[in-house]
């Protein structure tokens, strides 16, 4: 993955999962490599699953997440593993959305 990428990343998930319950910024976290991000998402998610898990499955819809995938990852019986296995779809997710964004500004979509 692209480094350039994480602030992008980072910034479209701050706008599909913050609450007034939970905040992702920026400035919240330096963020420095793919490693940081996955761990800063998933403690992210883990929060929002258990504050406001029907806000947390709205978010998931938004960001367009593959609905098999996502319950593929909810039936693990190793519910402590959930949150990482979403963090790594929603950074799979945001990455595509990017290059698309970037391809149709570009003009070869």
């Amino acid at each position: 993955m692209e480094e350039a990428l994480l602030p992008e990343i980072l910034s479209k998930s701050a706008k599909d999962f913050s609450t007034k319950k939970i905040e992702i910024s920026n400035e919240e976290t330096a963020l420095e490599s793919y490693d940081s991000l996955k761990a800063y998402l998933t403690q992210k998610v883990a929060e929002l699953m258990d504050n406001d898990f029907e806000r947390f499955l709205n978010s998931l819809y938004r960001i367009d997440i593959n609905e098999r995938k996502i319950k593929e990852v909810l039936v693990d019986k190793n519910i402590l593993s959930i949150p990482e296995k979403i963090a790594d779809l929603i950074i799979a997710r945001q990455i595509e959305r990017i290059k698309y964004q970037r391809m149709y500004k570009e003009g070869k979509l």
